[in-house]
This record gives structure tokens, sequence and C-alpha cells, in this order.
């Protein structure tokens, strides 16, 4: 094998760092287009609480639509280093812009608030073996701090306390079971609870390192309740249902959309012999035979992303 010419290696990198900002692809090319609660709570039927998400023609996570607030993330700045992310809740009268920072591994380390009229706010994130490990928020009223441990891949617990009340700590514990997360859901506020406010985009759209490696069995808190999941996936291993025994007959519904044909191509057949393949290290490969990402190099300079499932 060998490395990627250098005629080619000014716009591979940049091809690179791109790829470095779209989200990530598991198996099937179908992505998260929004979910949706509905069913019965204490007799009272409920359709209207989810989220609708949207993504650009570069196929990047640009906005997501809640009942009640949207945020929406900015990349016209990333080639940067930043992003700026808006946080709009119209009944709060709130409409601020974070910018977010990228550290070298493309994942965010700082977001701080740029409106002053609701008062300074900067948080502080942290990654260990590219998740999430810890967060700060800094806020004129007083901080916040999280921590989050994980365990081969999984959320097994976190924990978040302020200065006011340092001894005064909220926790959940998660306990798993097989219910793998293979098409990287990354919703750490909706599905695991981490309280992220207006920043969960950033989970979503890749920004804070990868999701979880299952989705909960079970779970217990600080408060003392007792949680029981339950999950349906579709034959691709996509999660389409999910509810819990707190509210046996209410649900969270998945819905997914189709990636469009110029994100990423299927390979169906061996690649033209006027090609040559390369994996996201900058490795050229006879032949591809592990599933993942790679870069179709044509004889014209031109670059694609090509999926093997």
């Amino acid at each position: 094998m060998k490395a990627i010419n250098l005629v080619h290696m000014k716009k591979f990198i940049v091809l690179l760092v791109l790829l470095m900002f779209v989200p990530c692809v598991y198996g099937k090319d179908r992505r998260l287009k929004s979910t949706i609660l509905r069913g019965y709570f204490d007799n009272y039927y409920i359709e209207d609480i989810g989220c609708n998400i949207s993504y650009d023609e570069d196929g990047r996570l640009f906005k997501i639509d809640y009942s009640n607030m949207t945020t929406s993330i900015d990349y016209t700045n990333i080639e940067d280093g930043y992003l700026t992310v808006n946080v709009n809740i119209p009944d709060e009268r709130y409409d601020v812009n974070y910018i977010a920072t990228l550290d070298d591994d493309g994942r965010v380390d700082i977001a701080e608030r740029i409106e002053q009229s609701f008062g300074a706010c900067t948080y502080f994130f942290e990654y260990a073996q590219n998740r999430l490990n810890s967060f700060i928020q800094y806020e004129d009223s007083g901080n916040i701090y999280t921590n989050l441990c994980f365990d081969a891949g999984n959320l097994i617990k976190f924990e978040y306390y302020n200065d006011l009340y340092p001894d005064e700590i909220d926790w959940r514990e998660y306990e798993y079971s097989g219910d793998y997360n293979l098409h990287g859901i990354k919703l750490l506020e909706s599905m695991w609870g981490v309280q992220l406010d207006g920043l969960e985009i950033l989970a979503q759209a890749g920004f804070l390192g990868d999701p979880p490696a299952q989705f909960p069995s079970s779970w217990n808190d600080s408060d003392g309740n007792v949680v029981v999941g339950d999950y349906v996936f579709d034959e691709d291993g996509y999660l389409i249902q999910a509810n819990d025994n707190n509210a046996p007959e209410l649900f969270i519904y998945f819905y997914y959309e189709d990636v469009p044909d110029d994100g990423v191509e299927a390979i169906h057949n061996e690649c033209d012999n006027s090609s040559q393949i390369y994996t996201l290290d900058g490795i050229a490969i006879r032949e591809i035979a592990n599933p993942g990402i790679y870069i179709l190099v044509k004889n014209d300079g031109s670059f694609h992303k090509i999926l093997k499932n």
C-alpha cells in the first residue's frame, strides 16, 4: 500500500476536514429525521411533543425544531475553527447565539453565549476516548458541573451539581442489555437526560464526540426513580420505537429519511480500474474488504465519499 500522492494531497486534506463535520453514517444510508411522542399518559392523549431535524445540501445537520424551541448551526466560519449556534425560544422571547470553537479533532471545546442581555454563559467541554467526559457551565448566577462516566462505550452514569449547593448532587445510573445504537443517535438530552439546554444540537450533529454504544435497558436516579426501557428496531437495526414502564401507553417514535445520493455513494461492484481508493487515513488500497467510509479519487482529480455496508 502507498500513501496518497502529493498531487491530490491538498484537495484530499480539504475533503477530510469536511468529512469530520458530516454526521457519521452507520450501515444503511438513512439519517434521523424526526421523533414524536404519542400515546396516553394519565388518561390524556399526547401527540405533539418531539423534534424535527433538518440537514443542509452538504448533509450537515443544521437545525432541530422542538415543540417550544428551535436550535440551529451556522457553518459559515467552520474553516476558521468555530461554529455559531442559535437558540430560539419564542414563548420566552429568548433568542441568543453561541460561538462554539472546535479543537483539533473537530469537537467543540468552548461554547460562549454572545448576548450579554441574558447574562454571561460559557461551556467548557472535555473528552476521554472521544466521548464527552465532563463539562462546566459558567454563569453569573453560579456554575454547574456535569461529569459523565462511560464503560465499553456505554454511558453508565452522569452527575451534576452547582456552586450554591455542591453537596446536593443529582445523578442518573444506567444498565444495559445489548440494544445497540447502531445508527449513531446522539440526542444526549432527549434520550439519556444529560442537561445540555439548547446545545443538544451539537451532540446530534457530531461535535460532542461519539454517541453511547447502546440504549439503556434501565436506569435509576437521585430522586429514587427506577425506570425500565423497552425498544423496537426495524430489520436494519434502526430504532423506531421506545417507551418505559413509567408510562407504558406513551411511546417515542423515530423517523428517518434517505441520505441524498450525492452525500455518500454506495459501492455495488469493484471500482473502475482508472480510479484509486483511499482510507480516511490517506492510505491507498487495492480493494475494499471492511465496512466503512472511503475516498474514491478519479483520474480527473474529483473526489467522492463511498460507503461499504
